[in-house]
């Protein structure tokens, strides 16, 4: 685990593309929607980027996923994916949060270290991370985790499935970072997004009763030796999200291993966290393009509300 702390060197309004799996060197990667969300985090000042692992491929030529139409006989591909990826993040370099490896990256972790090699070479060593990280941005405090395993639903219907999915999302991560507003993961290549839920209640002033729903709270626990606040926030009061890849699972004239395996069609995009005016809105999807989604959920503001 790595902890980033960006509370003061944030700004006011800002928002963060949260994204993995580029699966770059892959012979289904899709590369225009990765260059569409370099120029989007161009396209605003205060728009910043973290990358949740997998990235790269890392195929070799012992790899079963190795093409040699896509690759070369002879091409050095992990550490031409190196460089490729270091010369589209640099113009961006400055607005990159971090960089996580994913289980890609990981199986190669004993010859290199592909993310700090990436980051060394766009001049943020200090960004490389772990396989989680934590980071408090100041208006709220975020988990993000590369994942593991397969959320694939068998349900008969797509409500159901979708469901079940963002379920799972929940049941992966809520006992991984209970001081988190956000806990985030990738490698599943679904965008699937469980905002906080909140119930009526009935409580008593000594007299009246009053109905009140619950709302997100940092409930203290108490404090380090330095001093530092610890809290806790009830698992159904956190966001929890996974985010999409760029893997294109069936493509003409190619059969990439997602195919032979007969994998469910991959989802393009990321999430993104929004913050304005120092107050953290929320989480929703993000595409890259204009085109309709049939699961793109409208930013949820999560207001506290009281009733008589």
């Amino acid at each position: 685990m790595k902890l980033f702390n960006f509370s003061e060197s944030l700004p006011g309004n800002f928002e963060t593309i949260h994204w993995g799996d580029w699966h770059w060197e892959n012979v289904d990667c899709y590369r225009p929607i990765i260059n569409r969300c370099i120029k989007y985090v161009q396209s605003g000042k205060n728009i910043f980027l973290t990358l949740g692992g997998d990235q790269n491929e890392t195929i070799g030529p012992k790899d079963p996923r190795y093409s040699v139409a896509k690759h070369g006989s002879k091409k050095k591909v992990i550490q031409a994916g190196i460089n490729e990826l270091v010369e589209l993040l640099l113009p961006i370099a400055d607005r990159i949060l971090w960089v996580m490896p994913g289980n890609h990256e990981w199986k190669k972790m004993n010859d290199i270290d592909m993310v700090l090699e990436i980051c060394e070479k766009l001049g943020i060593a200090d960004r490389a991370s772990t396989y989680l990280t934590k980071a408090d941005m100041g208006s709220f405090k975020i988990m993000d985790w590369h994942g593991d395993g397969n959320c694939n639903s068998r349900a008969g219907d797509l409500a159901t499935r979708m469901k079940n999915e963002e379920q799972w999302v929940k049941k992966q991560m809520r006992h991984m970072a209970a001081d988190c507003e956000v806990q985030l993961m990738h490698h599943i290549h679904k965008i699937r997004l469980l905002p906080p839920t909140s119930m009526l209640n009935m409580v008593d002033n000594g007299k009246d009763l009053k109905g009140c729903y619950d709302f997100p709270t940092r409930i203290p626990l108490g404090v380090t030796s330095r001093s530092k606040a610890l809290y806790y926030i009830h698992e159904d009061h956190r966001w929890y999200a996974s985010s999409g890849a760029a893997l294109q699972t069936y493509s003409i004239g190619e059969s990439g291993y997602g195919e032979r395996r007969g994998y469910p069609p991959c989802e393009h995009g990321a999430v993104r966290t929004v913050v304005k005016n120092d107050k953290f809105l929320g989480v929703e999807a993000e595409y890259f393009d204009s085109k309709p989604h049939y699961y793109q959920p409208k930013l949820h503001r999560y207001e506290p509300r009281q009733v008589a």
